[in-house]
């Protein structure tokens, strides 16, 4: 969900640094707006209106899917089906509802050593399942909620949403891991609750 406004082709006649730049101006102004506040247009657009405004929404939806991937927000066990996320109104209108966990980011070392060490019946993993998930899924559903908030969702029937996700679904899940990895200058893919799959494979996890 990440823009590289480098990589946008813009008309010629159009200063891609300019743009550049009110781009950059927006992400900080929405940065340091109170989130209870409504949205205060504080950057001019520098070229045609219509354009301005679309970047303006796309930069607040990255805005409250990062805020809400890095809550207690836990889609992992709320749904049966595909569909049942489909149906439901879309989740990122409540991102402020939602709290980061105080223990994130975990200590993924110290995670590891007390799994080599202790029992698997251990009251420390049952402690530590409520603030975890299944990061692949969440971020699948995370997708899924970025689509409902865009205003051509609403136009696409039930079936046609679902194909959609069957071709573009995990691929924009695993891009939106590799952003935020990267965004934490991560070599590897990072959750924001700490943990990395390259060193906590299935047979290690709690």
């Amino acid at each position: 969900m990440g823009m590289n406004p480098a990589a946008i082709n813009f008309p010629d006649d159009i200063d891609t640094g300019k743009v550049i730049q009110a781009i950059q101006a927006r992400k900080r102004v929405l940065l340091q707006e109170d989130n209870s506040s409504p949205i205060e247009y504080k950057v001019k657009p520098v070229f045609i209106e219509n354009c301005s405004r679309k970047i303006d929404f796309l930069l607040y939806l990255e805005f409250k899917t990062k805020r809400l991937r890095e809550s207690s927000f836990n889609p992992t066990r709320s749904f049966v089906s595909i569909e049942d996320v489909i149906i439901n109104p879309c989740e990122l209108r409540n991102a402020d509802k939602y709290d980061k966990p105080s223990e994130w980011p975990l200590d993924i070392n110290f995670i590891l050593d007390k799994m080599k060490h202790s029992p698997p019946d251990s009251s420390y993993f049952e402690e530590l399942k409520p603030s975890r998930r299944h990061w692949l899924v969440t971020d699948f559903v995370l997708a899924i909620e970025v689509a409902k908030a865009l205003p051509i969702y609403e136009q696409i029937e039930t079936k046609d949403r679902l194909l959609l996700l069957e071709f573009v679904g995990l691929i924009n899940a695993i891009l939106l891991q590799t952003y935020y990895s990267y965004e934490q200058n991560s070599d590897t893919i990072k959750a924001p609750d700490g943990f990395m799959p390259i060193k906590t494979g299935p047979k290690d996890r709690p």
